[in-house]
C-alpha cells in the first residue's frame, strides 16, 4: 500500500523576533512510511522559554486537519525549546496516496504575568542529571509543590469566565421549551476539541460496546488490523484491474489499478493476395506464439477471427516507460523481439498511453458502520461546565462549592470525563502552565537516577547495606581480628612443647625419666611442635570460615533487604504504614524504616467502580517525611498524577488498583509500562478500548523558565 509521496510545507511566523526557519522534509525510502521534517525554531529576543508545536495536514487542496501526536515523535507537542536542528518524525497514513499534500507547522507560546495562586518549586537545568526516563531535560522549570487542591480549583472556577452559547439541541435535551430553547445561554463545550485530555468513544471509531468497524480479512488489500467488526468494505486483488475500454486488457473489475498497457486500437491493414511488401502478419504472430505468450494471448483474445487472414498486417501501441504505473515488463520485452520479415517491429512505443498517477483512494480504511447499522442514537458529545462535580466539589445554584473540611485535599479528575478535560485545558491556558512530561516529573520527584524513593538519599542497596551493617543476622559478637588474635601463636606453643619435653642436657622433663629413651623424647617433642602448627592452621581457618559466613549472611541480608525496598506487596505495605512491627520480624521492621510515615495509601474497597467512585486520599502535606529532594510533597501517595510520556497520558504515583508498589529502580526499567507493579499506568485509551483501567488522577502543573 502506498504512502504520501510529495510534500509542501507552510510555516507559521510567530512574531518579528520568533519564527520557524530552514524547513526540510523527506519521506524515507525504506518502506517504513516515516517522514522526516527538520526545522529551526528561532526566538532571537528570548521572549518565550518554550513553544507548543502542532502539525496540520491538507490533502489535494482540502481543509487543514490536525495531525495526531500519536503519529509523531521528536520536537513536537508541548515544551519545544527554541533552537536549531529540530526534528519531527511523522508516520504517514498507510492507506493514503497523493501528490498534493501540505503540512502546516504551528508554533504557539505565551508568557503569563502575575503571581500564581499556588507555590511553585524552581528546578535548575544544572541540578541533578540531564536525562530522565530516556528524556533529555536541559532547561529549567517550575513545578507545583503540591497537587492541585479543591480550594485551588474552585478559586479558578469562580474566577474564570467560561464563554456561554445558545445550543438549541442541548437546551432541548435538558427539557427546555418555547423561547427558552433559542435564548438560554450556557457554558457548553464541544468535546471533540478536547480528545487529547480525555477518552471518548467518538474519538476511536467505536460504538458504546467497543466495536471498531473496518475490513477484518487479512487477505484483503485494505485489511485494517485495528478493527474487530467487519463492515463489508474489504477489497481483494480480483476486484481491481484495467477498466479502460480503450485497452486490450480492459475487464469487468470494480476498481481501476491503472494497469492498462496495450491499446485496443490495433492497426489492421488488408492487402491483396499478391502483396509481398512484408508486414507484421498473422504468420509472424503465430510463429512466435511459443516465445511471446503474454502478447499473443492479448492479440488472439481480441482478433481471433482476423488472425486466420494471411493478408492482414498487424501493429500495436504500448507504454514502454519503466517509470509508468502501467508499464508491463513482459509485454515490452516481447514487443522488442517481435519483428516481421523485413526486420521492422510489430510494436510501436506510444508514451501517450503511459499513466503516472492513479487514484487508489478506494483502498483507504473505511471505519463507518455497515449501511444497515444503527448506533442507537449516538451523536456529537457536548458538556456543560456546571455539570462538573467530584466527591468534594459540586455546582450549587450559581457557583461551585466544596464539602466542609475538604478544601486541602487534592482534586480528583477522571480521564474518561469530557467536562474534566475542558476544565483542565482551560486552567492550563489561563495560568500558562502545562502537564509535566514523564521525565520532568521524575526529575522533580527523584532528583537523580539513583534515588529509588523520593525520601531516600541513595538507592535501595545503600539503605539495605546501612541496615544490615547495623543489624547483622548472627555476627554481633564476632570480629575476625579478635578471633585470630585469640589463637595461641605457633612460637608460644613450641615453647610449651619444649618445656614439657625438657632438656637432655639438664635431664628434665621427658629426658629426666630414665624409663624414656632419648629417641622417644625427641619424637614426642617433634609431635608436639607439629600439632602446634596444625591446630593454629585449623583455628585460623575456622576464623576465616566464620568470617566468610558473616560476609555471606551480610550479602544475603543486603540482597534480601534491597528486594524488600525495591517493591512491597500491598498487605505488608498496609501493615508498615499503620503499625509498629514486632522487633523479631526483621523484614517488616526494615520495611517499616523505609515506608512508615512517608505517604498515604489505603486499600480500595471490593468491586470499586472507577467510573463513579473516588479514590481514598488525604490532605496535602500530611507526610513531610516523604518529601522529594527538591521539596515536593506527596509525589508518592495521595493521588496518582497526570504526566505525558511518548505522546500519551499516564498517571504516576502509588497506584491503588495494583497489588504491589514498585520503586523507581525496580528492574532498572522505565516506570512507563503497563504491568502489575509499575508506578505508572496509561490513561490514554488503547486502540481496542476507549476507557482507561484507572482513569482517576490528580494534577501537579509545570512551566518552563528562562
Amino acid at each position: 500500500m502506498k504512502n504520501i509521496l510529495k510534500f509542501l510545507i507552510c510555516t507559521m511566523s510567530l512574531s518579528l523576533a520568533a519564527e520557524i526557519q530552514n524547513i526540510q522534509v523527506a519521506q524515507r525510502i525504506d518502506g517504513s512510511g516515516t517522514i522526516d521534517l527538520n526545522y529551526d525554531l528561532i526566538d532571537s529576543e528570548g521572549t518565550f522559554p518554550s513553544f507548543t508545536i502542532s502539525i496540520e495536514m491538507s490533502m489535494d487542496g482540502g481543509e487543514y486537519q490536525s495531525y495526531s501526536l500519536l503519529q509523531m515523535s521528536g520536537d513536537v507537542g508541548e515544551n519545544v525549546i527554541p533552537g536549531v536542528g529540530k526534528n519531527i518524525e511523522i508516520q504517514a497514513p498507510q492507506d493514503t496516496y497523493s501528490n498534493n499534500v501540505m503540512f502546516k507547522i504551528i508554533a504557539s507560546a505565551q508568557v503569563v504575568s502575575g503571581d500564581l495562586p499556588f507555590t511553585m518549586i524552581a528546578i535548575s537545568s544544572v541540578e541533578g542529571v540531564s536525562s530522565y526516563q530516556n528524556e533529555l531535560i536541559s532547561y529549567s522549570f517550575e513545578i507545583m509543590q503540591n497537587e492541585l487542591t479543591n480550594t485551588n480549583l474552585v478559586e479558578f472556577l469562580e474566577t474564570y469566565e467560561f464563554p456561554e452559547v445558545v445550543d438549541t439541541n442541548y437546551n432541548y435535551s435538558i427539557g427546555l421549551s418555547g423561547d427558552e430553547i433559542y435564548t438560554t445561554l450556557s457554558p457548553i463545550f464541544d468535546c471533540s476539541n478536547y480528545y487529547d485530555l480525555h477518552n471518548s468513544v467518538f474519538d476511536n471509531n467505536m460504538d458504546d460496546n467497543g466495536t471498531v468497524w473496518g475490513c477484518v480479512d487479512n487477505s484483503a488489500l485494505n485489511y485494517n488490523y485495528e478493527t474487530n467488526a467487519d463492515n463489508d468494505s474489504c477489497i481483494y486483488q480480483n476486484d481491481i484491474g484495467c477498466q479502460n475500454g480503450d485497452y486490450i486488457e480492459s475487464g469487468e473489475t470494480e476498481y481501476s489499478d491503472c494497469s492498462c498497457n496495450v491499446l485496443e486500437e490495433i492497426e489492421i491493414t488488408i492487402h491483396s493476395p499478391q502483396y509481398n511488401g512484408g508486414g507484421c502478419t498473422p504468420y509472424d504472430w503465430n510463429n512466435n506464439i511459443a516465445e511471446h505468450i503474454d502478447l499473443n494471448a492479448l492479440i488472439e483474445e481480441q482478433l481471433d477471427d482476423e488472425l486466420s487472414n494471411a493478408n492482414l498486417e498487424l501493429t500495436i501501441s504500448y507504454c514502454s516507460d519503466p517509470l509508468a504505473i502501467n508499464y508491463n515488463e513482459a509485454i515490452a520485452s516481447e514487443c522488442t523481439n517481435m519483428t516481421y520479415n523485413n526486420g521492422e517491429s510489430c510494436c510501436f512505443q506510444d508514451q501517450n498511453t503511459c499513466v503516472y498517477e492513479c487514484d487508489t483512494s478506494y483502498l483507504a480504511f473505511n471505519t463507518d458502520p455497515p449501511e444497515d447499522y444503527s448506533d442507537g442514537g449516538m451523536g456529537s458529545e457536548v458538556v456543560n461546565i456546571e455539570d462538573f462535580s467530584t466527591r468534594d466539589i459540586s455546582f450549587a445554584g450559581s457557583s461551585f462549592v466544596i464539602e466542609s473540611g475538604q478544601g486541602n485535599r487534592p482534586v480528583q479528575f477522571n480521564f474518561d470525563n469530557c467536562v474534566d478535560a475542558v476544565i483542565v485545558s482551560s486552567m492550563l491556558d489561563y495560568y500558562g502552565l502545562r502537564i509535566p512530561t514523564g521525565g520532568e516529573w521524575m526529575k522533580a520527584a527523584r532528583g537523580n537516577n539513583e534515588r529509588c524513593w523520593p525520601w531516600l538519599s541513595g538507592d535501595c542497596a545503600d539503605e539495605a547495606t546501612t541496615w544490615c551493617s547495623s543489624n547483622p543476622p548472627s555476627c554481633n559478637d564476632f570480629n575476625y581480628n579478635d578471633c585470630v588474635s585469640s589463637i595461641e601463636p605457633v612460637e608460644l606453643c613450641t615453647l610449651d612443647c619444649q618445656n614439657i619435653s625438657g632438656s637432655p642436657e639438664l635431664g628434665t622433663g621427658c629426658y629426666g625419666n630414665l624409663v624414656n629413651s632419648e629417641e622417644e623424647c625427641d619424637a614426642q617433642l617433634a609431635d608436639c611442635i607439629s600439632s602446634c602448627q596444625y591446630y593454629y592452621d585449623v583455628d585460623t581457618q575456622n576464623c576465616s570460615m566464620q568470617q566468610n559466613d558473616c560476609v555471606n549472611e551480610l550479602n544475603n541480608c543486603i540482597n534480601d533487604k534491597t528486594s524488600l525496598c525495591l517493591q512491597i506487596e500491598e498487605d505488608p505495605l498496609l501493615d508498615v504504614l499503620t503499625t509498629l512491627p514486632y522487633p523479631a520480624d526483621e523484614d517488616i521492621l526494615f520495611q517499616y524504616s523505609i515506608f512508615n510515615n512517608r505517604f498515604f495509601y489505603e486499600k480500595l474497597p471490593e468491586m470499586f467502580d472507577f467510573s463513579t467512585g473516588s479514590l481514598p486520599d488525604t490532605s496535602i502535606q500530611s507526610f513531610p517525611s516523604g518529601i522529594s529532594p527538591f521539596g515536593l510533597y506527596d509525589v508518592i501517595g495521595n493521588l496518582p498524577e497526570l504526566v505525558k510520556y511518548d505522546n500519551k497520558y499516564w498517571a504516576i504515583g502509588s497506584m491503588v488498583a495494583q497489588d504491589r508498589l514498585a520503586s523507581f529502580c525496580y528492574q532498572n526499567e522505565t516506570v512507563f509500562q503497563n504491568n502489575s507493579s509499575s508506578l505508572a499506568t496509561q490513561v490514554t485509551a488503547s486502540d481496542t478500548d476507549f476507557s482507561a483501567t484507572s482513569p482517576i488522577y490528580g494534577i501537579r502543573l509545570i512551566r518552563t523558565t528562562q
